[in-house]
Parts: C-alpha cells; structure tokens; sequence
C-alpha cells in the first residue's frame, strides 16, 4: 500500500464551486499535493465504481448510468484529480487520510444540498434516454404533487414515463478501507492521468478557480 496514494477528483458539476475545495480540505488537515487534468471523468467513474455495481441492486446501475448521463448533458465530461497529502504535522496514515477526505467531501457537498435536501428535484424520464438500460423496479407513471387530501395533481408538461430522480455529487474520494484505496489508485493508474501531459500547473489551477471552468490553456480547443 506504500505507493497508493488519496485523490480527489473533481466531477463537471463542481468546477462553478471550485474554490470551496481547498478551504474544506484544510479544515480536515489535507492539502493538494498535485493536480491534473481530466478529459472525461464519466469513462473513470464506471470503472471506480465498477466492483460496487456488481454487488449492488439492478436498481443501483439504472440510476449510476442516469446520473452520469445527467451530469455530462448538464456540464460536460471535464474533471480534475487531485492528488492528496496531509498538511504539515498532520498524519499520513492512508486509512486516517481517506476517512478526513470521505469527511471533506461530505461538508462540500453539505454546502451545496439543495438537489438532496428538497429544493431542487432533479428527474429524468429515462425511458427516452437509449443510453441508459432500465434494469429493476423503476417508477413508471406521471409526475405531479399529491395534496394532503390525497389528491393528486399531475404537472402539464409531464407525460408518462420511466422516472428516476438525482442530486448533484460533485466530488469523489476513496472509500475508507484498504481494499477500496488500493483499487480506485490502481484504476487511476490504469488510466494513465497521473502524466506530466496531465498536469496542471498552479498557473493553470489559479485560472480555473478564477473562470470556474475546467480546460487546459495548452490545447487548441476546449469548452468555454
């Protein structure tokens, strides 16, 4: 395990926020110790998060696959990993690390609730989504609100559907155990990110965080 490392990596959604990121991480004694650059950050979370599916519910990969299809639609495949190390004093222990990023995370997105805590109620009919292979028991039927005389009023502009709902993750770390540590870096790897091609300089890092965008100044194309 001595040459895993924690990361952080940075899904589309979060780049308009980019700039809480370091502050929360700090806070639980963590600090980037190098950047790089992501050019589709949905191919690597399937395989992240490719051991969970296989021990999760049919249900579970309906609704990963929708999110990743709802996140790319919304804000694009770009991401940044980060590369973690503890601040200075603080322990370097992996396991300890990986339970103050999974801490991190959890207060970041806190910060930004409102598509889990109500306020915003995200839906896809993803029966009109040939991407996404329904799999279980999903919600077939109209949207609308139920009155508290039970009555139900359905939406205008809904129609029937195959209907699952989401919220915005924004970031991912490691789970805290070994076994999850030591495959995310070796997927990681796998895919070659960690490469001086990938890097991004503290130049590069303060003109995201100043744009709230994720792209890389030395290619001739990218997203606005």
């Amino acid at each position: 395990m001595k040459h895993a490392k924690i990361f952080l990596l940075m899904k589309s959604e979060s780049a308009p926020y980019v700039e809480h990121i370091e502050p929360i991480l700090n806070k639980y004694q963590l600090q980037m110790e190098a950047r790089y650059f992501v050019e589709d950050w949905i191919s690597i979370a399937r395989n992240l998060y490719k051991q969970r599916i296989a021990s999760e519910s049919p249900e579970f990969e309906t609704g990963f696959e929708g999110h990743l299809w709802l996140s790319k639609f919304l804000f694009g495949h770009r991401g940044v990993l980060a590369v973690l190390k503890p601040t200075e004093g603080a322990s370097s222990e992996l396991l300890d690390m990986a339970q103050r990023a999974n801490s991190a995370k959890s207060e970041f997105r806190d910060l930004l609730s409102q598509t889990r805590n109500g306020t915003i109620l995200m839906t896809m009919n993803i029966a009109l989504i040939p991407e996404i292979q329904i799999q279980g028991n999903i919600l077939t039927g109209y949207l609308g609100v139920k009155k508290e005389n039970n009555e139900f009023v359905q939406f205008d502009i809904a129609t029937e559907g195959t209907w699952d709902y989401f919220y915005l993750k924004y970031i991912h770390v490691p789970s805290p155990t070994l076994n999850e540590i030591l495959y995310e870096w070796t997927v990681i790897q796998d895919f070659g990110l960690i490469d001086d091609k990938n890097y991004l300089s503290d130049s590069d890092w303060k003109t995201i965080l100043n744009t709230n965008s994720f792209f890389r100044l030395n290619q001739n194309s990218y997203d606005e």
